[in-house]
């Protein structure tokens, strides 16, 4: 099985954030059944806040993906800041008030 590419996952979750709003925009505007309720209340609408939330934060989330998928090493620009000492300033003058 081959993994999604990152278009087509964004577009599977837009259309799923679009599908889950347009019932959601039902259920507020149209009388329903209380099975179309139930399904509403507990699957549609956390369907669309996590849609949303993982549009919203995918950067983020891939980035988290990536580093838990490295096996926890550290990222290459920490292996290089590593080796490097610490910039020395000169002491601070004290000021003048």
């Amino acid at each position: 099985m081959k993994a999604m590419t990152v278009r087509q996952q964004r577009q599977l979750q837009r259309t799923v954030h679009l599908l889950a709003g347009v019932l959601l925009l039902g259920y507020v505007y149209a009388p329903a059944p209380s099975r179309v309720q139930e399904l509403v209340r507990f699957l549609m609408f956390p369907l669309l806040v996590a849609t949303g939330v993982a549009m919203w934060q995918a950067p983020r989330i891939r980035r988290l993906r990536k580093s838990a998928g490295s096996g926890g090493k550290p990222a290459p620009s920490a292996v290089a800041l590593a080796g490097r000492q610490p910039e020395q300033h000169p002491p601070r003058a004290a000021s003048m008030r």
